[in-house]
């Protein structure tokens, strides 16, 4: 049997969520599988981006209000602790638990953005390092940005020479 979505149906998961319900128990309580809420989620998001006003549509758009009927009272109990010196850490960790891509725990995506930025790093460090240039008089090497700059003069011996040619597709032929 098919799973049918039906304002009545959107309105007892959301008040389900509302009040704190998983995704998962409150598809139970309908009657439907958790499988079935998602789709029609993803559906609901594709059917908005077009401009169609479906039932999917409308359950995305109230699941919307329900996430922020969730999560007011939790900002304002947070909030509320926070300004009486009172320990605040049970409704911020409901707000994490529920909306965790509003309030959860981001110290992982800073982190990928530190190893990212190394890694960047690195990188043009090495490029700049295959940019350095030899000189054929006394061998020591000179770095330069730019492989198009004029030739450059050594700064051990004075020497001008040209920047390090690029290397071509096939390498030099042998024997020839």
């Amino acid at each position: 049997m098919r799973a049918t979505l039906t304002d009545a149906v959107i309105e007892t998961l959301c008040v389900a969520v509302e009040g704190g319900t998983s995704v998962h128990l409150a598809s139970e309580a309908t009657g439907f599988t958790e499988r079935a809420f998602y789709y029609w989620l993803k559906q609901g998001r594709t059917d908005i981006e077009a401009g169609r006003e479906t039932v999917h549509a409308r359950l995305v758009r109230r699941l919307a209000r329900a996430r922020i009927g969730l999560a007011a009272p939790l900002v304002t109990a947070a909030l509320a602790q926070a300004r009486d010196g009172a320990d605040n850490r049970s409704a911020l960790s409901l707000l994490k638990t529920f909306l965790p891509a509003h309030y959860g725990d981001r110290s992982l995506d800073v982190q990928q953005a530190l190893d990212a930025a190394a890694q960047a790093v690195e990188s043009a460090e090495a490029a700049r390092a295959a940019l350095v240039v030899r000189c054929n008089g006394c061998g020591t090497g000179t770095a330069t940005d730019d492989r198009s700059t004029p030739p450059l003069y050594c700064a051990a011996c004075g020497e001008r020479f040209p920047p390090k040619e690029a290397p071509t597709a096939l390498g030099p032929t042998e024997g020839a």
